[in-house]
């Protein structure tokens, strides 16, 4: 019974680590995009370096603005969201390239492959598609490999969720202790 215990307290763990993962408090440095458009549905994004954040503003370095930093009113922020880092495309682009390369190959490869050979039309189709699927798999993963893009993830437009004087960074943590004594 103790071993049970120990295994249930063990397997509960990571469940309550999960939950400080999640929060996302606003800090100097961090990469936004902020949009103060009250058309949230088409928001124009100032996209930028978080300089500081306090009860009632938000200081951004713009991305390609040399002027200053902005100096946002945080009741005007309409949409705000945190960089999570860029990544390539290469594996969409090996799998696109591949699909694309061998319908490519299969297609073509009977006509060229089959004049004046002694080659059935679908075995020429099979080869067309190998060679096209091996072409187009390193020509995707090239391009995907140089096309990046950025994650983004969404921050409550609150005082608590953007941080800053107005909110808190700690919480409140509540723990049970439980003891089972075998008979």
């Amino acid at each position: 019974m103790r071993y049970l215990c120990f295994a249930i307290a063990a397997l509960l763990v990571p469940l309550a680590r999960l939950k400080a993962q999640d929060a996302s408090v606003l800090e100097p440095g961090a990469r936004v995009r902020v949009s103060t458009a009250p058309q949230a549905s088409k928001p124009a994004w100032i996209v930028g370096t978080v300089i500081a954040v306090t009860g009632d503003r938000l200081a951004i370095r713009p991305q390609h603005d040399s002027g200053g930093p902005i100096d946002i009113a945080r009741n005007t922020v309409t949409r705000l969201e945190l960089s999570r880092g860029r990544h390539s495309k290469a594996l969409t682009g090996l799998g696109v390239g591949l699909l694309v390369g061998a319908g490519a190959g299969a297609v073509i490869a009977p006509t060229a492959l089959g004049a004046g050979r002694d080659l059935a039309p679908t075995d020429a189709r099979l080869i067309g598609a190998g060679f096209g699927a091996v072409a187009g798999a390193l020509i995707g993963l090239v391009v995907g490999a140089g096309s990046k893009s950025e994650r983004w993830q969404a921050v409550p437009v609150t005082l608590g969720g953007m941080g800053g004087a107005g909110g808190s960074r700690y919480s409140i943590r509540v723990s049970v202790n439980l003891r089972f004594r075998a008979r």
